[in-house]
């Protein structure tokens, strides 16, 4: 790993944590973030921002997406038992102390649009609405594929 992506990430960071409230989404490189974790872990941390790793390659449904959010944002149980209640726990989580602007790595997004595109639709819809309900609060939800 180079300086330079170091510092990209830094910039990156430092840009996201300047979000207004509310559900971003963020394109970055696939093959930059999975070859360089630890230095996008790094700049978040530095920048005080939460970062989750959501990987969509065992992802085939509703459930199995449900399933992984809870994994990756350390939600309760009860937000596996539907859309509602994920979009409840992510907004309880992005208004939960320190309500920090919040990162979430989706690692092959695209196979889930692909196999499940009407999922895939949902799940971003849940996280405008976690957002919208958290912004009071001050966080932004970034959503980097």
């Amino acid at each position: 790993m180079t300086d330079r992506a170091v510092e990209d990430f830094d910039t990156l960071a430092a840009t996201w944590a300047n979000l207004p409230p509310g559900f971003h989404r963020h394109a970055l490189d696939r093959a930059r973030a999975i070859s360089s974790p630890l230095a996008l872990a790094a700049a978040c941390n530095t920048h005080a921002l939460r970062l989750a790793v959501l990987d969509l390659r065992p992802i085939t449904d509703k459930t199995s997406l449900l399933h992984a959010l809870t994994r990756a944002l350390s939600l309760p149980p009860s937000a596996r038992t539907g859309f509602d209640a994920a979009t409840d726990a992510i907004a309880a989580y992005l208004a939960t102390p320190p309500a920090t602007t919040a990162i979430l790595l989706w690692q092959s997004p695209s196979l889930l649009r692909r196999r499940d595109p009407a999922t895939w639709r949902t799940a971003l819809d849940v996280f405008t609405e976690a957002a919208a309900r958290a912004a009071s609060h001050g966080p932004a939800l970034v959503l980097v594929t």
